[in-house]
């Protein structure tokens, strides 16, 4: 259910923002109505863009995507297995599963810290704080600063085939503004 609403959202955006649009005008929601109308028309405008992506790269975002889940449960369940304690798949996915569940629902500068605490607690149930430091920090590297290394390289790999149309026109206006300048001459250099 949820992954055919998502599909929805994604396909027809216009539906949530007419939706968002009309709500902003509900008296209970008029202080709300300039942050409405501009959420609003954020999630349309990128709803657009990945709806326009070709679907091979839309497909390859959802790939990633899984992919990224499966490695955050290999991830615990590794740790599991190396600080000693036997689980099986079923029980992994599981546990990180409510862990995540719980997760969302911890404000969000400390739900990062909350799953760090329960995968340490997970990994070691004697919850002493220098037992749990290791596995909370191989934890931490392997799915927080992870995406800091891997997350430009797809956006560059993202970009650089089809850039989205905004990104177009700057780049033609700053060849435009350089073609006028003066100081930006285009001739040879010796």
């Amino acid at each position: 259910m949820a992954l055919a609403g998502a599909v929805v959202l994604a396909r027809f955006p216009a539906a949530l923002y007419s939706l968002m649009r009309r709500a902003s005008r509900w008296r209970a929601l008029r202080r709300f109505r300039e942050r409405l109308a501009r959420l609003g028309r954020e999630y349309y405008v990128s709803a657009v863009a990945f709806r326009d992506l070709p679907l091979t790269t839309f497909a390859y975002l959802h790939a990633a995507n899984v992919a990224a889940w499966l490695a955050n449960f290999t991830l615990l369940w590794a740790l599991i297995a190396l600080y000693g304690a036997q689980a099986r798949l079923l029980d992994v996915l599981s546990v990180l599963s409510i862990i995540s569940l719980v997760g969302f629902f911890v404000p969000t500068p400390g739900a990062s810290g909350f799953t760090e605490l329960m995968v340490g607690l997970v990994v070691d149930s004697s919850a002493d704080a220098a037992s749990i430091a290791a596995p909370v920090a191989l934890w931490r590297a392997g799915t927080f600063y992870v995406a800091y290394l891997l997350g430009p390289l797809c956006a560059w790999l993202l970009l650089s085939r089809r850039p989205p149309r905004w990104l177009r026109r700057r780049a033609r206006r700053g060849a435009a503004a350089d073609a006028s300048d003066p100081a930006v001459s285009r001739t040879p250099r010796p």
